[in-house]
């Protein structure tokens, strides 16, 4: 895999390739190994519905960003890591939403 991408223009180191099953798994996985329970996790505004159950399930603290158009907005005037606990960022899109250039 780690081949593929580097013939596609995005290096990446095998042990640095995790395989998932599909968008939920993926986010199963960064959750768990980014966060703890009682954590901030900052998503978009109108996320991805498993975002949310996932976040309840592994009793995570869901916090909405707004978005703009080149993605989360970053006008808060403390950074993430300010709110209790390690905070992760997550952006739950899809090739269907605009990206930033």
């Amino acid at each position: 895999m780690a081949e593929w991408l580097a013939a596609m223009g995005t290096p990446a180191s095998p042990d640095r390739v995790v395989l998932t099953t599909g968008a939920q798994h993926a986010l199963l996985i960064a959750l768990a190994a980014t966060t703890r329970p009682g954590d901030t996790v900052l998503a978009e505004e109108l996320t991805y519905s498993g975002m949310k159950d996932l976040s309840i399930h592994m009793h995570l603290k869901l916090r909405g960003v707004a978005l703009d158009g080149e993605g989360l907005r970053r006008t808060r005037s403390r950074p993430p890591a300010a709110y209790p606990g390690p905070a992760c960022s997550i952006a739950c899109r899809d090739s269907t939403t605009r990206r930033p250039p």
